[in-house]
């Protein structure tokens, strides 16, 4: 073992662990505040966490991935997502898809992954809930059954009570349990998930307590309360989720004496021999004491350019080596349902044969349970594993069947929709309101998109009606169910669809209410509204929205060269646009030390146009360098949280704006040559297409964006 240790610490080259940290421990679970494996012994992870990926993207990657598994000796990788300041809500699809890929690069290098909701700004998870379950949902959908994947439901909650957080914790864990019933969940503490202590008094109890651990995070430069996380470990299970050699701004000096004191502590150093895992903030290359890698280090694949923390960091990675005990780790079940059919139909009362096939590849099968949802509705204990539901009656069921082995394991198939219908009687038809989306928030003056489905299970659909309250507005006989609700005025409104069937049965839909506010007067960020490529200015948080602020962060969501706090007044910020700048929105976050806690301002900047329309078509660029340019067909901004500006080169017979399903939203015609447009303030949110008809009939498409 001494030889081996030797050649980790001094190869950093070596191949990976063998066997990986995955294979040797399989499903985790909780035991008795313990992180154990599939056979029940306790054991500890270690490894890295990642920097925010709207910001590091280039640090993760399969390279560097396979690196942290192979050279780094990491267990865990967590990744950090950002919810607020540029990232998930900001750019759902491309921020989803990074996660989804650590994700997937984890489970391939033998890892184990924390996903990790990472609410830091503003620090009450309460705050964006309805975003959190659905993301989780989407999480759990995909990765259920796959035994890597660790969920962190809030980042370092500040500002709030643990109750307020039990309760946000309570709405989320159901959600996750829907789909992947055995994967451990961590669950943020008060103040930066520096108190797990407040949890004692009123712990998660019931179903959702079921293999849960509750995070606590430190910085070494700053914390030195091992006595006190030692008095919590007596109660409940910790998780690490992130710690630094740093102190908690993420510079200061490295303390690595104190580090090492935190390190002993959690490999079983404590009253209660628990060893607690952990993940180090942070693998990429910022220019902060805490980063583990050197800056620059992640555009050239430098995963060991490390930083003097790096170092210290990877060296205790690697010595001491894992030990996961002696336990054999006990292969799950495998179970799949094989009658009935997905989407089946049955006349009440119905009498369905239920079907399942289950294996145990170290053991055998001790029983095969079908549930409806959550609710248990048959046992088999032995092959042909067949159950006869009888006396269903009328609704829409969700089939599942779980497999239980010799050793306790358990494995759920994949569910199946099975219909039951009243004989001879017709269905009530099915409508759901698609657009606008739920508590949308618009400024007059606004037209938006209303649109609805609708379908018949058994005939057709006669109307559609869409109603504000109890006041028709709307009556459509043929799908599509959409159209444009023009000149809406100031005010909240509760919209629904109502179809109607061929046998005159109806259906309404849920409520969606949205809101139409009067145009804002009142500046809370003063400074200009568009700039230059390589403009430096300064952007100022009005006086009236500073009282009481303890912290201010600033940021852009365009294309910036540099973002720099003025000295002695961090209200204000001087910023660098760069050549690269399109527009954008800036942006500051401020922390409060009193309620509401934390508020974020933005401002949208757009690029100026200087630009002069000449007799012959071409463009001044006001004075910068002397240099013009045709008008070619440029859309600006784009992005743009606003309108688009268009002009034309020469005549054309049509201008159409359409979206991502091809449906026409604008359309201008019989355009003259250097004509400007200024459209698309009342669009939705989402990627729109640009469509050109020349005069010639030559048709050409650009894509634009709009943001929030």
């Amino acid at each position: 073992m001494a030889v081996w240790t030797f050649f980790i610490a001094f190869a950093p080259l070596s191949t990976a662990q063998t066997p990986t940290p995955l294979a040797a421990n399989g499903r985790l679970k909780v035991i008795n505040r313990q992180l154990c494996n599939e056979a029940g012994t306790p054991i500890q992870l270690r490894g890295m966490s990642t920097h925010g990926l709207q910001w590091f993207g280039n640090c993760s990657s399969l390279a560097s991935t396979q690196a942290l598994a192979t050279q780094w000796g990491c267990d865990v990788l967590r990744a950090a997502m950002y919810v607020d300041e540029g990232g998930y809500l900001s750019n759902r699809t491309g921020i989803k898809a990074q996660m989804d890929n650590i994700i997937d690069w984890s489970e391939q290098t033998g890892m184990y992954c924390i996903v990790d909701w990472h609410i830091l700004n503003p620090g009450d998870p309460n705050a964006h809930t309805a975003d959190a379950i659905d993301f989780f949902k989407q999480e759990a959908q995909r990765n259920a059954g796959k035994k890597h994947v660790i969920y962190e439901l809030c980042n370092e909650p500040n500002g709030v009570s643990w109750s307020s957080v039990k309760s946000y914790a309570e709405q989320i864990i159901p959600v996750i349990r829907q789909y992947d019933p055995e994967a451990i969940i961590l669950v943020g503490t008060p103040n930066w998930s520096g108190t797990p202590g407040d949890v004692t008094a009123n712990p998660i109890t019931g179903a959702n307590a079921y293999n849960i651990m509750y995070t606590f995070h430190f910085y070494a430069g700053s914390h030195y309360t091992q006595s006190y996380i030692s008095t919590v470990l007596q109660t409940v299970p910790l998780f690490v989720s992130e710690w630094g050699t740093s102190n908690y701004s993420g510079n200061g000096g490295n303390d690595y004496t104190n580090a090492q004191n935190w390190l002993n502590l959690f490999a079983g150093a404590n009253p209660s021999n628990i060893k607690v895992s952990w993940c180090n903030w942070s693998f990429c290359d910022k220019g902060e004491s805490s980063a583990a890698l050197n800056t620059g280090a992640c555009g050239n694949g430098g995963w060991n350019n490390t930083s003097t923390s790096g170092a210290w960091v990877k060296e205790h990675l690697l010595s001491p080596a894992d030990n996961w005990g002696s336990g054999t780790v006990n292969k799950s079940p495998t179970v799949s349902i094989t009658a009935p059919a997905n989407n089946s139909s049955y006349v009440t009362p119905a009498a369905i044969t239920l079907s399942a096939t289950a294996a145990d590849a170290d053991g055998t099968i001790s029983k095969v349970e079908f549930f409806n949802g959550t609710t248990l509705i048959g046992t088999v204990a032995t092959a042909p594993y067949n159950f006869i539901w009888a006396g269903v009656t009328t609704g829409t069921y969700s089939i599942t069947a779980k497999a239980t082995d010799n050793l306790n394991a358990v494995t759920s198939s994949a569910p199946i929709a099975i219909t039951v219908r009243a004989s001879n009687a017709n269905q009530n038809p099915i409508v759901a309101l698609t657009r606008p989306t739920n508590n949308a928030q618009y400024t007059t003056p606004i037209s938006i998109i209303v649109e609805a489905t609708a379908s018949d299970p058994d005939g057709t659909i006669a109307k559609v009606e869409f109603f504000n309250g109890a006041t028709l507005i709307k009556t459509m006989t043929v799908a599509p169910y959409s159209f444009s609700w023009t000149n809406l005025a100031a005010g909240t409104y509760n919209l629904t669809a109502k179809a109607t069937d061929n046998l005159n049965a109806t259906t309404t839909s849920s409520i969606i209410q949205f809101v139409v506010n009067q145009p804002n007067t009142n500046t809370d960020l003063i400074g200009v509204n568009c700039a230059n490529l390589n403009d430096v200015t300064v952007f100022e948080l009005n006086a009236n929205q500073r009282a009481n602020a303890t912290n201010y962060n600033w940021w852009c969501n365009g294309s910036t060269q540099s973002i720099v706090p003025v000295s002695g007044q961090p209200y204000k910020a001087t910023f660098s646009f760069g050549q690269w700048f399109t527009g954008g929105n800036v942006c500051v976050g401020v922390n409060y030390a009193q309620a509401p806690w934390y508020k974020q301002f933005c401002k949208n900047i757009t690029r100026c146009t200087k630009a002069t329309i000449g007799s012959t078509g071409a463009v001044s660029d006001g004075g910068k360098d002397g240099n013009v340019a045709l008008v070619m067909r440029v859309t600006y901004p784009n992005p743009t949280k606003d309108k688009f500006t268009f002009t034309t080169d020469a005549p054309l017979q049509s201008l159409r704006v359409l979206d991502h399903l091809g449906r026409e939203n604008l359309i201008f015609k019989d355009l003259e040559a250097y004509q400007t447009l200024d459209f698309g303030a009342n669009l939705p949110v989402g990627v729109y297409f640009l469509e050109i008809l020349e005069v010639n009939q030559v048709k050409k498409v650009l894509k634009i964006v709009k943001t929030i």
